[in-house]
């Protein structure tokens, strides 16, 4: 298995560590800053989904703000014009970012997705960049 992100919905430690703390921290710190997004889309995914299915504007919004605030800096030099050109092309004229957030919703709704109930057993390859969102501790992952 290989994942680019070590899921942050893990149970807080009783006693962390000051790493852990300090992963709790920004996390908590992300979410009232950028998560609100993912709450939008995980309780209200039809709604949204009307909204920025109805508007080539809307749905741009939506996505660039995204993607800047993901970016390591401009973000065209990060996705370059033509990606990003494409990315919103690719939502619009197939109508899929109903689906796209819609995965929100089942996440929230499944207790597993949200946290694992037992650490698994199988070798797990994570990578974790430089400039990550939200690296979680080595002892995490």
């Amino acid at each position: 298995m290989h994942f680019s992100n070590v899921y942050w919905g893990y149970p807080k430690p009783d006693d962390p560590s000051p790493e852990e703390q300090d992963y709790l921290d920004r996390v908590q710190q992300w979410q009232f800053a950028e998560g609100a997004y993912a709450m939008l889309q995980g309780t209200k995914p039809q709604t949204l989904s009307y909204g920025l299915n109805d508007s080539p504007a809307g749905l741009a919004a939506w996505i660039i703000e995204k993607f800047s605030s993901w970016s390591d800096g401009d973000i065209e030099e990060v996705y370059g014009l033509d990606g990003l050109c494409a990315n919103l092309a690719l939502y619009w004229i197939t109508g899929t970012i109903g689906s796209s957030v819609r995965l929100y919703a089942e996440a929230f709704a499944d207790p597993e997705a949200q946290a694992p109930a037992q650490k698994g057993e199988v070798p797990v390859g994570v990578i974790v960049f430089r400039k990550d969102i939200l690296p979680a501790p080595r002892a995490w992952g």
